[in-house]
């Protein structure tokens, strides 16, 4: 075993890895639920847009740590593009559907 796995298996719990998930889990189920509430289903569908969006970003700082950010594979940009569009849709969305 590395030295650095040694390490973090000093500060790993899996049962609370398990309960800060479902926190997680919950806490994003209501937020879209009060977008939903307070806006409409197109706000929905640009926040969840959004947080796909930049789920690849995290799995790669994850993996690869945040000094790597540069190397990434530029497939990645695309996540960018996607995250930028999503403001015009949003002001669409929140102007035209209502």
């Amino acid at each position: 075993m590395t030295r650095s796995k040694k390490i973090v298996s000093g500060f790993y719990d899996s049962k609370l890895e398990r309960k800060t998930n479902f926190l997680s889990l919950v806490l994003i189920i209501i937020y879209i639920a009060l977008l939903y509430y307070f806006w409409n289903i197109g706000v929905v569908a640009v926040a969840l847009l959004i947080m796909l969006a930049r789920y690849p970003d995290l799995i790669w700082e994850i993996k690869y740590g945040k000094e790597n950010i540069k190397k990434m594979p530029a497939i990645y940009s695309l996540t960018l593009l996607v995250t930028l569009a999503t403001f015009p849709l949003l002001w669409y969305v929140l102007n035209y559907l209502n």
